[in-house]
């Protein structure tokens, strides 16, 4: 509390502990009382009156928001004037009461505790979502295929640098472009990474073989594993993208490799086939 009125601390005070709320006070009557207690009593909120002989509401409300800006601070004076209290909550003060009118100051601590409570949950929140990108995007950056994120509006949102290599593209050229910017127009209807929900579609998790269109226009045979991952800002689904074009000419030399030996083979047979009919006759 910063207050120099004893007889007024006394009667606030009193009265909160009338209504049942479980407080610890520290009284400041000055500036250097005031700083000792915001370093040495580290108060959960701050009651000030607005005028004392040296000292006065505004600048504690400057010094609290300079040093300690989420500290709630309810301005509690006896006379006020509306440009004041515009002013003094344009400011950063949660709130102003009247000496005459402590009825309202009870409710008025709970809502200024409760938004700083909610305040610091939401910025946990945002930490750990933070955190949590952070390691998105670290375990991105280290998958050997290309990584693309995009949102349930098909719209990419990361990549990693492999996907940099394997298409052709910076980064700032594709992040927030459709992802058919990858794709063959022919698949633009036919793979499209944002209705996983449709059944006849890919289903996460399987691999499906295309083509990938680089920057220059040319197209590359892929494989493409889709996972979808929850966010804040809603569902996204990511895509792991493979470029399979040396398995496919191994796949094909083998095929032909394949194809050769059972010629092979066929004109053999029928070279004993002929023999035999040879021999019979």
């Amino acid at each position: 509390m910063l207050e120099d009125s004893p007889v007024d601390a006394e009667i606030i005070q009193r009265f909160l502990k009338s209504e049942k709320l479980d407080c610890e006070f520290c009284l400041s009557s000055n500036k250097t009382a005031f700083l000792e207690a915001l370093d040495q009593f580290k108060p959960d909120l701050i009651l000030a009156d607005n005028a004392l002989p040296q000292f006065n509401g505004s600048e504690a409300l400057r010094i609290v928001r300079e040093t300690a800006s989420d500290l709630p601070f309810i301005l509690v004076t006896g006379s006020m004037t509306d440009e004041f209290a515009a002013h003094i909550i344009k400011s950063g003060a949660d709130d102003y009461i009247l000496k005459d009118r402590l009825t309202r100051l009870p409710g008025a601590i709970k809502a200024a505790l409760d938004k700083r409570k909610s305040e610091k949950e939401k910025l946990e929140a945002v930490r750990k979502l933070v955190h949590s990108e952070e390691k998105y995007r670290n375990l991105m950056e280290s998958a050997p295929d290309a990584m693309v994120t995009v949102n349930r509006s098909g719209f990419i949102q990361l990549i990693n640098a492999q996907t940099e290599k394997m298409f052709g593209y910076a980064g700032q050229e594709i992040i927030g472009r459709n992802v058919g910017i990858l794709l063959p127009e022919r698949y633009k209807n036919a793979y499209d990474m944002t209705r996983y929900e449709r059944a006849d579609v890919m289903q996460l998790g399987d691999g499906y073989e295309l083509f990938g269109k680089r920057k220059d226009g040319q197209e590359f045979p892929v494989e493409l594993r889709l996972s979808r991952l929850e966010t804040g800002d809603g569902p996204v689904v990511t895509a792991a993208i493979r470029d399979i074009t040396e398995r496919r000419a191994a796949e094909k030399a083998l095929k032909e490799m394949e194809e050769k030996i059972l010629n092979q083979k066929i004109q053999e047979q029928k070279k004993i086939t002929r023999a035999i009919i040879k021999a019979q006759e």
